[in-house]
């Protein structure tokens, strides 16, 4: 499908995933929405390279939100909570069997990490329609999940669990937030079964999804660890060369390497540098190459915006 440069940014001349970013009106617009008025899609905070991801909340909600609702004779102005998130792939496929391998993959995770860990997304392929051009177009409804960022670029090596659990603490601003020691020990075992997860499926089918993004993956107030950004799963094969992706991003060897700082940040490990996971990603000379990968990524994205 065709770019069209010169349309308006809101027009739906303009192919939706050539946008740099999109609001209700456009994803409203599309001609496979139904009953758009019901909902109201808003952009979530972290717009990914690989998909517009937008929350999708109930109209009334909304309303709620910007009007405010009367409790105990207090004005309140509840937050809007979104039903899902919208994934709408900028990729466009060449056969149908590049959005099944897609959809596959998405399915492979799903099966290592379950539910628990994983925030689960239902695909569906549509038939898109712009500016009189037909072409076929991936999205996702993915679930919800609230929470706090794990970082695995922490500074932090030794207060990073607890730091960890102070910030969800803060979620539960119900009075029912559990104490930090005990939401501590929650989060370090849900991380601990979340690594031995990903680490089997490197293992056994050798994929590993991107684990190094910022907000990629989240703990909530339970203390449950999640990922909730599918949309880079990569082939987890050493090579010769750290592999990139698309983007010019090694987003297989940042994974890995943000698996490691997981282990030994937040559970408090010493990688085993024969570990059949590490071993070959966590080379010091293949470390620096993919250093300087991932600030000529950087400076390339710098470059674009």
């Amino acid at each position: 499908m065709k770019k069209n440069n010169e349309s308006h940014p809101f027009s739906m001349e303009t192919d939706i995933r050539d946008k740099e970013n999109i609001r209700h009106e456009d994803v409203a617009a599309l001609n496979f929405i139904r009953n758009s008025s019901r909902f109201v899609f808003r952009k979530h905070r972290l717009n990914g390279l690989r998909s517009h991801i937008m929350q999708v909340l109930l109209s009334e909600d909304v309303e709620r939100e910007s009007r405010g609702t009367l409790v105990d004779g207090l004005l309140r102005y509840p937050v809007a909570r979104p039903l899902r998130m919208l994934r709408i792939f900028r990729r466009r496929f060449g056969r149908p069997e590049e959005i099944l391998g897609e959809i596959e993959r998405f399915r492979i995770v799903e099966k290592y990490l379950t539910s628990r860990f994983v925030a689960v997304s239902e695909e569906f392929i549509v038939d898109y329609r712009c500016g009189g051009i037909r072409d076929v177009l991936l999205c996702g409804l993915q679930e919800y999940v609230e929470g706090e960022q794990l970082d695995p670029w922490t500074s932090s090596n030794t207060t990073a669990l607890r730091d960890m659990a102070e910030a969800v603490a803060s979620i539960g601003a119900n009075g029912n937030s559990k104490p930090v020691d005990s939401l501590g020990r929650k989060i370090e075992k849900s991380a601990g079964e979340f690594v031995r997860r990903v680490k089997r499926m490197i293992l056994e089918a050798q994929y590993v999804p991107d684990l190094a993004g910022v907000g990629n993956i989240l703990v909530s107030a339970s203390g449950q660890v999640k990922l909730v950004d599918i949309n880079n799963i990569t082939a987890a094969r050493a090579g010769e060369c750290p592999p990139v992706d698309d983007f010019g991003y090694p987003v297989c060897d940042k994974s890995i390497e943000a698996l490691s700082m997981i282990e030994r940040k937040f559970l408090g490990r010493k990688i085993d540098p024969g570990d059949p996971v590490y071993e070959k990603f966590l080379d010091l000379e293949r470390l620096r190459e993919v250093e300087r990968l991932h600030r000529n990524f950087r400076a390339s994205r710098r470059a674009d915006n």
